[in-house]
């Protein structure tokens, strides 16, 4: 039987998660080493303008600036699906742990899970370099509750904000007791809301956080990974 509870986020994970910047928008992204190669799995809406299976440039804060990054985008053909992957030729550590696995098994109504990213970067919330992190700010980690699905679309009852899109959501599972990356930050789900006590001719409305996170599954990045580089990402071929 699975665990309710998930564990917080082991520091494998907390370095491994990245603000990105595509065409001036942040958001997150996280490392999936492949082979000797490290892959990027983000949200498919970060990347959507760029020319998908061709090199752009992408940038990458480092703690102290962005700087920038070639990349090479793949999306999932699925339109429900929000989950990009992004070659990059960032060589992997062959000594380093090979990361969470990546599986969309084992999840349950009301589990507890977290979610991390790098909301309001440069607004509300200043980022700073973590001599712990090599130079990288550490995410922000919120946790939220799984609630259900439709189809590919999964949701999460929690707050997101925006710059968590592209980030991993995370949680604990059982026998072997371990934590796994489960999906990939898209959004939230919004409604509309009545402006009150104002006296004019026009009804205004504003439109606010409903408290439903919307993700997408890892297995389509796995999908991704196993058809652009032949292979299964590192951390899931012990399987």
């Amino acid at each position: 039987m699975q665990s309710m509870i998930c564990q917080p986020p082991t520091g494998d994970i907390l370095q491994r998660v990245f603000c990105i910047t595509v065409n001036r928008i942040r958001g997150s992204a996280f490392a999936v080493p492949v082979g000797a190669q490290i892959c990027l799995v983000t949200a498919k809406h970060l990347v959507a303008d760029l020319p998908v299976g061709r090199t752009s440039q992408i940038g990458i804060f480092t703690g102290l600036k962005t700087e920038n990054v070639e990349i090479t985008p793949h999306l999932s053909d699925a339109a429900d699906v929000d989950i990009a992957i992004l070659e990059t030729t960032i060589a992997g550590d062959p000594n380093a742990h090979p990361g969470l696995e990546l599986t969309s098994d084992n999840v349950i109504f009301g589990q507890d899970t977290y979610f991390l990213g790098f909301p309001y970067f440069d607004k509300q919330i200043k980022y700073q370099s973590q001599r712990l992190n090599n130079g990288f700010p550490f995410p922000l980690v919120k946790k939220a509750t799984y609630s259900g699905f439709s189809e590919e679309i999964h949701y999460l009852d929690g707050h997101n904000n925006p710059g968590f899109s592209g980030g991993p959501v995370i949680l604990t599972v059982q026998n072997p007791l371990k934590q796994v990356i489960w999906g990939v930050v898209s959004g939230y789900v919004s409604h509309l809301g009545k402006v009150a006590h104002i006296q004019t001719a026009h009804e205004l409305a504003y439109q606010e956080n409903s408290g439903i996170i919307v993700i997408s599954s890892i297995r389509h990045a796995v999908q991704l990974i196993q058809s652009v580089y032949g292979r299964l990402p590192n951390a899931n071929l012990g399987r």
